[in-house]
């Protein structure tokens, strides 16, 4: 067997490598720990530089797509900064799991108690088992597919099963190029061509 142990001076005959390009380490934070930005007119993303949320907002209130732990207050922030920005209600009115797992949800209980929760059935079966304060079950499930109706956009969520985790859900935007991904090697949301919506 041959041995992977790198000696003191073997480290001077290790190639060098380019450096990490700007746009890999992602946008700079603001004070609060937090970056907001559009995607595209109503939509937002936020990041804390690891895990990632979106928003979307309407006149009737708004719409969030997972609540990460480590985002935590800092959503509520980003939605307070954008929607003053933009005059409309900052209430969240809906949330959508896109999984069970605690690093995208974890900061679901943030959320005003009259937040429409929204999950595939297992996500709710997977959250019930858990029994997490933190991560309330969805009020409204699916199995294949479910319709949100905002204003002109419509959020349909799709199952999709993998191995990482069962009642993973996929959202898209109606008439837009809009993809609302978690965990499926995707990044947080992508243009995709022909849009039957």
């Amino acid at each position: 067997m041959t041995s992977l142990a790198i000696g003191a001076n073997d480290a001077k005959t290790l190639p060098d490598y380019a450096p990490i390009p700007r746009s890999a380490l992602g946008p700079a934070l603001n004070d609060q720990g937090y970056y907001v930005g559009r995607v595209e007119r109503n939509l937002y993303w936020v990041t804390d530089g690891v895990y990632q949320s979106a928003f979307l907002t309407t006149n009737d209130g708004v719409v969030l797509f997972d609540a990460p732990p480590t985002i935590g207050a800092n959503l509520r922030r980003a939605v307070d900064e954008i929607a003053a920005a933009n005059g409309v209600t900052n209430r969240v009115t809906h949330l959508v799991y896109s999984h069970h797992h605690a690093d995208h949800g974890g900061a679901a209980s943030l959320s005003d108690g009259d937040v429409v929760r929204i999950g595939h059935e297992e996500t709710r079966r997977l959250l019930l088992r858990d029994n997490s304060p933190a991560r309330p079950a969805p009020d409204v499930t699916f199995a294949d597919r479910y319709t949100l109706e905002c204003l002109a956009d419509l959020i349909l969520p799709t199952i999709v099963r993998t191995k990482f985790a069962n009642g993973n859900a996929l959202g898209s935007l109606a008439r837009r190029s809009i993809l609302i991904a978690a965990r499926h090697r995707l990044v947080l949301s992508a243009a995709y061509l022909d849009n039957p919506h």
